[in-house]
């Protein structure tokens, strides 16, 4: 009969390959969507992107969390997008706004319910775990590959958007705010968002960035800084893909290392 210590040590041990395993299969199913991010072309149309972040017209909880794990990729933009409280995936802008009231006084007005604007990624994250005063949020618009000059330009516009009918609902709700627009960028849009006085950041593809202000009340002209990205759709993949790679990497040492040891 095993004793106590015994009993316990292989417990942890059980654990700890039961750990193990699901950590592989989850490194793998990166891997996999990774895989098939690189088959993106122009022939495929945004959705196609879109549902491998996040699936189209879905809404993601903390609370369900392990069960969404093998269904959101929100790591592809960034790992730390995967602490969320909730993540809601071309729902209504009112939807969305609903999702920042944290109180009974607050409200969504009734012109905004007929509002069909639907962003296509919202990412929005507790102050506290503990106690939600203020929240942060992350708003994501996906262009399809091979869109003209034009088309590419309107994703800062639609940001833009975005950023001044949340902080017009909610200035007081939103502690930071992000946006990040995916598109092909080429020479000419780098033209383009130079010339708006954007940035580009280190990257393995092509990412521009700028902090923008957002008037949210005309009379009194106050501005809101935000800060908005620009990626280029290489750039979104080969990102993702060399986080991804540390973990895969490992992974295969190990492997390696139990076959040698057989």
């Amino acid at each position: 009969m095993l004793d106590a210590v015994s009993l316990t040590d292989e417990v942890y041990e059980k654990s700890l390959q039961l750990s193990a395993r699901i950590l592989t299969e989850y490194i793998l199913y990166r891997n996999i969507v990774i895989e098939k991010l690189k088959k993106v072309d122009k022939e495929n149309n945004e959705d196609e992107i879109h549902n491998l972040i996040v699936p189209k017209r879905s809404t993601l909880s903390k609370s369900n969390f392990h069960n969404d794990l093998f269904t959101n990729n929100a790591w592809l933009l960034d790992d730390k997008y995967m602490s969320y409280k909730t993540i809601l995936s071309e729902r209504h802008m009112s939807e969305v706004l609903k999702h920042l009231v944290i109180s009974d006084e607050d409200s969504v007005d009734h012109e905004l319910e007929k509002n069909n604007k639907r962003p296509d990624i919202t990412i929005i994250f507790s102050n506290s775990p503990d106690q939600v005063e203020k929240v942060d949020v992350v708003i994501v618009e996906v262009k399809k590959l091979g869109l003209g000059l034009a088309k590419r330009e309107e994703v800062t516009s639609q940001l833009r958007q975005r950023a001044r009918k949340l902080l017009q609902y909610f200035p007081d709700k939103i502690q930071r705010i992000w946006f990040y627009g995916i598109v092909d960028i080429d020479n000419e849009f780098k033209v383009s968002l130079l010339e708006d006085k954007y940035v580009e950041l280190f990257s393995c593809g092509t990412v521009f960035y700028k902090e923008q202000s957002i008037i949210t009340d005309l009379d009194k002209r106050i501005e809101i800084p935000i800060g908005l990205y620009v990626l280029s759709f290489e750039a979104f993949l080969r990102d993702a893909e060399v986080r991804n790679s540390t973990f895969l990497n490992l992974l295969k040492e190990e492997l390696r290392g139990s076959c040698r040891s057989v």
